[in-house]
C-alpha cells in the first residue's frame, strides 16, 4: 500500500483535535488520488510539548517514505512550512486542504485568530 504523509498544525492543539484532522485529510487525500493511502505516523508526545529543530528533524526523517503528501494551504506554522518545501523540492505528489475546514480548533468562536506561531493569510 502507498503510504501518505499529512503535514498538520499540532502547535497549540490537543493530540485527539490533531488525529481528528489528519483522519479528514486522509479521507481528502484518498479521494484526490484516488487510491487507498495508509497514512505515516507523525505525531509524538515531544511535538505537543515544544517545537524545535529536533521535532523538524524527526518530521523530515518521517517523510523519506512518503508516496503522496497532503497539508494546510492557508496557514502558516513552522513545521508545515518546512515539510512542503521538502516535498516540492522532492517532487511528492501533494495536495492541500484549508485549514479552517481541518483543524477549525486553530481559529475563535469567529474563525479570525490563528494561534501562537502560526498565522493566516
Amino acid at each position: 500500500m502507498k503510504k501518505l504523509y499529512v503535514s498538520v498544525p499540532v502547535e497549540g492543539r490537543t493530540e485527539e483535535a490533531i488525529r481528528a484532522s489528519i483522519k479528514k485529510m486522509q479521507k481528502i487525500a484518498e479521494v484526490i488520488f484516488d487510491r487507498e493511502l495508509e497514512v505515516i505516523e507523525s505525531v509524538w508526545n515531544e511535538d505537543l510539548e515544544k517545537s524545535d529543530i529536533a521535532g523538524l528533524a524527526r518530521h523530515i526523517d518521517a517523510m523519506k517514505d512518503a508516496d503522496y503528501f497532503v497539508g494546510v494551504n492557508n496557514i502558516y506554522n513552522k513545521y508545515c512550512d518546512f515539510e512542503a518545501t521538502v516535498v516540492h523540492r522532492f517532487s511528492i505528489p501533494a495536495t492541500y486542504v484549508n485549514a479552517r475546514e481541518i483543524c477549525p480548533d486553530m481559529f475563535d468562536g469567529k474563525g479570525e485568530n490563528a494561534p501562537k506561531g502560526s498565522w493566516e493569510f
